[in-house]
């Protein structure tokens, strides 16, 4: 078995390989976040957590962008202990870990001027993230209008609903207004009826 430490908080790989706090990305959430426009201007895109490559694949796919790379400690690149980035990139696209979500979000911040992540919106709920400073430049939340079980997804385009309540986070660092703007995206068409 083995374990990794990000500030105290653990992320373990069972006996069976599979990772805890791992949730693929159901591919129809990419496309979602595609027709918001938010990634019009980006050219250079980052995924520093991929895991099966769901997003960063998908992202490419469209040939929109100049580069795109993804990149995991699975892969043998820690992006969170990482000094330098490279290549540059100008937009991060990403789904970490849950319990690493704060770590991430700073670390891309530091990297990219514009940041977008899955998050949970009860994430909104910890008295610390406003005072640390995570939520400083949010410029949007997407909502999806369906909780999303990523746990079955196995990068597959529809998805089985869940518990959790989430969404497309989007920083970008010229956003200085305290407020940020919140929408709703119809997700109802990608959901696998039993």
């Amino acid at each position: 078995m083995s374990v990794r430490v990000h500030k105290n908080k653990k992320l373990v790989k069972d006996n069976t390989g599979h990772k805890q706090d791992f949730y693929p990305t159901p591919t129809s959430l990419i496309k979602e976040l595609l027709k918001t426009g938010i990634l019009n201007e980006s050219k250079i895109i980052l995924d520093p957590a991929c895991g099966q490559h769901a997003i960063d694949d998908t992202l490419r796919d469209t040939g929109l962008f100049k580069k795109v790379i993804g990149t995991d400690i699975i892969y043998g690149d820690d992006f969170l202990t990482k000094r330098n980035i490279n290549p540059i990139c100008d937009t991060i696209v990403m789904n970490p870990p849950f319990e690493l979500f704060d770590d991430f979000v700073f670390k891309a911040k530091e990297v990219a001027p514009l940041v977008i992540s899955i998050g949970k919106t009860d994430l909104f709920s910890a008295y610390q993230r406003y005072y640390n400073g995570l939520w400083k430049n949010l410029k949007a939340v997407y909502i999806f209008d369906r909780k999303v079980d990523y746990s079955n997804v196995e990068r597959k385009e529809t998805f089985k609903c869940g518990m959790m309540t989430t969404g497309w986070f989007v920083w970008d660092k010229n956003w200085d207004r305290p407020y940020w703007k919140t929408s709703i995206i119809d997700v109802q068409g990608y959901v696998e009826h039993a």
